[in-house]
């Protein structure tokens, strides 16, 4: 599982910079909420005797009306714990059902970071925030049925290559290289 240090380490090479900060789920009401950012939520208590159990996210952005909308990730499809309720003081927050990650399985932070990929950094996205939720999730086989945790596997992992040469980059070094 990654640190905290290391997930935010990598969200800052991805140009992800709406990440407010990495937080036990207990913190979150010392923390004053703020629209149009991502808090990631570790589901142990910072008391716990341990480095922490599993990675999740609260992700919050105003719409064209400038209502803010809400959603709450787990890569293992579970229904957000009644902290992140409390601290958002909204009676429900949508959240994904669809389970990507399958319990045996470490890659919850790599998995937050690809959702908030998705979600701030890729181009391609549609900027309306339940729309490209479900498209995110999409790409993915669902762990709780027949699934390709290959496939799973293999998506998440698009995520964190490096980014290919340009062409012509490439090109104009062979020339110049092979007279």
């Amino acid at each position: 599982m990654l640190t905290n240090f290391e997930l935010l380490d990598i969200a800052n090479k991805m140009n992800i910079d709406c990440i407010d900060g990495c937080y036990y789920k207990d913190e979150l009401i010392l923390q004053k909420f703020k629209p149009n950012k991502a808090y990631v939520i570790n589901l142990a208590n910072s008391d716990d005797d341990n480095d922490g159990t599993h990675w999740t996210c609260l992700y919050s952005k105003k719409n064209k009306d400038d209502i803010t909308e809400y959603i709450y990730f787990d890569s293992t499809g579970v229904i957000y714990p009644d902290e992140v309720k409390q601290f958002t003081n909204q009676p429900k927050i949508p959240y994904n059902k669809k389970n990507i990650q399958p319990s045996y399985n470490d890659a919850c932070g790599f998995f937050i970071l690809a959702f908030l990929y998705w979600l701030n950094v890729y181009e391609n996205r549609t900027n309306v925030l339940y729309l490209d939720c479900e498209t995110f999730l999409s790409m993915y086989d669902n762990m709780n049925e027949k699934a390709d945790l290959i496939k799973n596997e293999f998506i998440l992992s698009q995520f964190f290559k490096e980014a290919p040469i340009n062409e012509n980059k490439y090109k104009s070094i062979t020339e110049s290289s092979f007279d």
